[in-house]
């Protein structure tokens, strides 16, 4: 089994053999999914430090020379983003488990109440939120101060969390994982049946839509818990494709540059990869 593949099933937490769909008959409870994504939403329910404000000091930003010294660096803060462990609009639109969850988009005779904005869905990372409309290189700015700005920041919060920024590949690999979850309920649908032994399970008595299988909703809390265990702790041990931006696996390997980073976690490279 291939590296990435080990990743995808550690994510989709492929273990859990238990019954997605109810024993019982229940009825209808209106339940609606929210596939938007909302930072200020999801920020508001961590209830961690993006909601707070809390800013990060940063040090070693402007490069020093010796016509400056130290007293010619410029103060620069930090901010935390919330990030979406199981992206919404990135991810969600593209993954065959979503038709086994949306009564609109799937098959299913209910919408199983999913909120991709809910507190087990998101984690605070550092960002360039404070540099919005002066960081990007039309802006002014360099690739070296990006580094060194991210860098700092990954510092300041304790180098155990992965800096935010743009990230595609990460969003691929979390379809990936959506994907290995609904891949359980996708081979028993090809192989005529789905549901379990016990006489009560209404996954096996489906008419024209099946029983929304309100048990996918744990293991997708689940997903978004490992991903953001990933994004967690030591650098060393961070893993690709699972990168909230290029420099976290910049930080992660000193050695890498921009372009480096950049097509390393392009999907199409990364999937070749591995």
């Amino acid at each position: 089994m291939t590296e990435l593949a080990e990743l995808v099933e550690i994510g989709a937490i492929v273990s859990d053999n238990s019954c997605p769909f109810p024993h019982y008959k229940r009825k209808k409870r209106n339940l609606k999914n929210k596939w938007d994504n909302n930072s200020s939403t999801l920020g508001e329910n961590l209830e961690g430090a993006s909601a707070e404000g809390e800013k990060l000091y940063l040090k070693h930003v402007e490069s020093v020379t010796i016509a400056t010294g130290a007293s010619g660096r410029k103060n620069y803060t930090a901010s935390y983003n919330p990030h979406h462990l199981l992206p919404g609009e990135a991810s969600w639109p593209q993954t065959k488990l979503k038709r086994w969850m949306d009564e609109a988009d799937g098959d299913v005779e209910e919408d199983i109440g999913y909120d991709v904005n809910c507190y087990q869905n998101g984690i605070d990372l550092p960002s360039n939120n404070e540099m919005r409309g002066n960081w990007k290189i039309e802006d002014g700015r360099t690739p070296d101060f990006q580094v060194r700005y991210a860098f700092a920041a990954m510092d300041a919060a304790g180098r155990r969390r992965q800096f935010h920024d743009s990230h595609k590949a990460y969003s691929d690999f979390a379809v990936k994982v959506l994907d290995k979850i609904s891949a359980k309920l996708d081979n028993q649908e090809s192989m005529g049946g789905l549901g379990c032994s016990d006489e009560d399970c209404v996954g096996k008595k489906a008419k024209k839509k099946y029983p929304t299988p309100f048990g996918l909703l744990s293991r997708v809390h689940a997903s978004s818990k490992r991903l953001a265990g990933f994004l967690m702790g030591d650098a060393r041990k961070w893993k690709m494709p699972i990168m909230t931006s290029k420099f976290s696996l910049m930080y992660k390997d000193r050695r890498l540059t921009h372009d480096e980073a950049r097509d390393l976690l392009d999907p199409e490279a990364w999937q070749q990869r591995y």
